[in-house]
């Protein structure tokens, strides 16, 4: 699978940062720090996120398997 680019998906959805937080629902500086890969957003937030750009929450921020056990 290749990498996924969430700014990339956002400009070709012709939308600006703002744009796509106000459609998501969340504050524009959550969206681009996700979008950065700077931190990853609460559960509830990802979710929102992964479902607007047509992902899976873990195809855009996989489970390490060591860290959950």
């Amino acid at each position: 699978m290749s990498e996924i680019n969430l700014k990339a998906d956002r400009l070709n959805k012709g939308l600006s940062a703002k744009a796509a937080a106000d459609v998501i629902g969340i504050k524009k500086n959550v969206l681009l720090n996700a979008e950065s890969g700077a931190s990853v957003p609460r559960p509830e937030t990802a979710w929102k996120i992964a479902d607007f750009y047509g992902y899976s929450v873990t195809d855009i921020w996989p489970v390490d398997d060591k860290a959950a056990a």
